[in-house]
């Protein structure tokens, strides 16, 4: 096999960031969904759920919560999820996509990233990357969980507690 020349350091520590973030968002978006379904977030079945659930059936299961939810006062903080927070999320997966799905290459020092979509019909893209598109989406993310974090009331934010490592 050809030795695969790695990316440059700043790339990889940026698609990192990346992965760390996006699952600090989708951590807060399990966390709403056992709130919302009035569950226990100490109580560990409540993860149990949510644990390989794919992103798309969340967001679907966390919308219809919230539109079931919102007529009652107690979660009026949620008004702003459809209009604010849902386009938030799905920039945010559009980006996240667009970087761990990407096939990866240092071409001559150049660091380019590939896609290959096969859907009715085969297409194939390869495009110069940047450091900003992937600074971009660290944003993005960081935008729809400051946002989705936004929502919770102060009521709910009391109520969650970090668990201790290794605690049960």
């Amino acid at each position: 096999m050809p030795e695969i020349p790695n990316l440059p350091d700043e790339y990889l520590r940026e698609s990192g960031l990346v992965i760390v973030r996006w699952k600090h968002l989708e951590q807060i978006v399990n966390l709403f969904l056992i709130h919302l379904l009035g569950k226990s977030v100490e109580d560990e079945r409540s993860h149990i759920v949510f644990a390989h659930m794919a992103w798309p059936q969340k967001v679907h299961v966390l919308s219809a919560l919230v539109e079931k939810v919102i007529v009652l006062p107690r979660y009026s903080s949620l008004k702003n999820y459809k209009s604010v927070v849902l386009p938030l999320l799905s920039a945010a997966n559009d980006g996240r996509n667009s970087i761990i799905h990407a096939i990866w290459a240092n071409m001559d020092g150049v660091a380019t990233r590939a896609s290959i979509k096969a859907r009715g019909s085969l297409k194939f893209t390869l495009s110069v990357a940047t450091i900003e598109e992937i600074e971009e989406v660290v944003q993005a993310i960081e935008d729809a969980r400051v946002a989705l974090s936004g929502l919770a009331s102060d009521e709910w934010k009391g109520s969650i507690r970090i668990r201790k490592e290794g605690s049960s």
